[in-house]
């Protein structure tokens, strides 16, 4: 059988198991999820959270950086869902952490903009680049800084992020803290030495 007959008997029968799971109001599974949407099995896992299922796909030496349609690889889609053990497989399992989605964003930037300082710390520990820049210029800590999240904000200050680097309108984390609500974000900036 052709490769093209082989994909639309698995489209056909990835919307049978939609249509079935929708009758029975039950989650549809992660791998009919990427043949229907055509994405990543290890991505659509890693965005739902299912620890036993990455477990085997790491066993049977899945890609782990495969990206999206977005860029995103399955470490950015688990820490954008905030899933700290699937964040935790998959770097023990040997997840790069630079791989950026096509926004230019790396799974420490997502984790910045987002608050999830337990798995922003995992990524720190796991060699997360924390001057990376987004397509915008934007560091994790400027990130951080912008969304108001001044415990990750220390945490990132503490590993060193440089608080100096500007994206390209010129502006640096202490410019992007000034437009939030949380004063110590920009004292704690100011203390480690950032300028406008």
């Amino acid at each position: 059988m052709d490769s093209s007959k082989t994909g639309a008997m698995r489209r056909l029968g990835a919307i049978a198991a939609v249509a079935a799971c929708l009758a029975a109001a039950v989650p549809l599974p992660a791998v009919a999820q990427s043949i229907l949407f055509q994405e990543p099995e290890i991505t659509v896992v890693a965005g739902n959270g299912d620890i036993d299922r990455m477990k085997e796909l790491i066993q049977q030496r899945a890609h782990l950086d495969q990206q999206d349609s977005k860029g995103r690889s399955a470490l950015i889609r688990g820490t954008i869902a905030g899933e700290v053990d699937i964040v935790d497989i998959l770097l023990a399992g040997g997840a790069r952490t630079d791989v950026a989605d096509k926004l230019g964003n790396t799974a420490l930037t997502w984790a910045s903009a987002q608050g999830e300082y337990d798995i922003a710390d995992m990524l720190i520990g796991g060699g997360s680049d924390l001057s990376h820049q987004n397509r915008q210029g934007q560091t994790p800590l400027m990130r951080a800084a912008a969304k108001g999240h001044f415990e990750l904000v220390q945490l990132l200050l503490r590993a060193d992020a440089d608080v100096n680097i500007q994206d390209f309108t010129g502006r640096g984390a202490l410019g992007w803290a000034r437009g939030g609500r949380d004063r110590r974000i920009e004292r704690a900036l100011e203390d480690a030495g950032a300028r406008d």
